[in-house]
């Protein structure tokens, strides 16, 4: 059409930002097309069918960068639940096991900054904080310490309600890609452990005592799910707001 400018858009936050606006857009998307069809690590089992209410998506909250706890592609709030989203364009278990790794390791940090927000606001020089540990890249654990003051969405009732949904164990964690993900011989679900496993590994290699369970991402709250092949037939087939991926994300090789 004459006069209209094409919008083009790039990497992961990118396709972050286009699958959820698509997902809000359609009645109870959030609910119905992904809360209900998470799969389970390990198994692949899907989540049990429930009905949620007051559910809210925030997109890139930043829970501080350098010493501070990083920032979740996605929170999903609902009732007494959160849902830590991270989110990959293409994970193929035979020919690119690092971005499987990466995605675990993030996470990973997103539990570990829950864990964290359980602990409550501390005062530390006059400041009011939340302190605990994180994963670096080489994935030893260090401390890390985020000033709420500095963060806007940490000033709102989002650490009372991650604080509440953690106490109850309610807290999950969830592995969105784009791309029907590729596994290994045991299958995706399977490689998702296995992987984890090894990055479990890792981290007590670079300790003096043993990973306590309390540290360790809980795999049974674990979760994976996917657009292409699965969420997108669902959409397309409960006539929601035209949309098609590709018109608009342009992948980077």
């Amino acid at each position: 059409m004459a006069g209209v400018t094409s919008l083009r858009m790039y990497g992961e936050n990118s396709a972050t930002f286009l699958l959820f606006q698509a997902l809000s857009q359609c009645p109870k998307g959030i609910e119905e097309l992904f809360l209900n069809n998470l799969k389970a690590f390990g198994t692949g089992r899907k989540t049990e069918k429930k009905s949620f209410e007051n559910v809210e998506v925030w997109l890139f909250p930043n829970f501080g960068k350098g010493i501070g706890f990083g920032e979740p592609d996605a929170l999903i709030l609902g009732d007494s639940l959160v849902f830590w989203v991270e989110v990959e364009t293409t994970i193929n278990c035979k020919t690119r096991s690092a971005a499987l790794k990466r995605s675990l390791r993030q996470m990973w940090r997103f539990h570990l900054f829950q864990l964290a927000v359980n602990k409550g606001i501390k005062i530390r020089d006059g400041s009011k904080v939340l302190m605990g540990s994180t994963l670096s890249d080489d994935n030893s654990l260090r401390d890390a310490k985020v000033k709420i003051r500095d963060h806007g969405v940490l000033r709102k009732d989002l650490p009372n309600r991650l604080k509440k949904a953690g106490e109850n164990l309610h807290d999950q964690y969830v592995l969105l890609t784009v791309d029907k993900p590729v596994g290994g011989g045991e299958g995706y679900e399977k490689e998702l452990c296995n992987e984890l496993s090894n990055l479990e590994k890792e981290v007590s290699s670079n300790l003096s005592h043993p990973l306590d369970s309390e540290t360790r991402l809980p795999v049974d709250r674990c979760w994976y799910l996917y657009w292409k092949g699965d969420i997108e037939r669902k959409y397309n087939q409960q006539g929601c707001h035209a949309f098609k991926l590709e018109d608009i994300y342009v992948r980077i090789k």
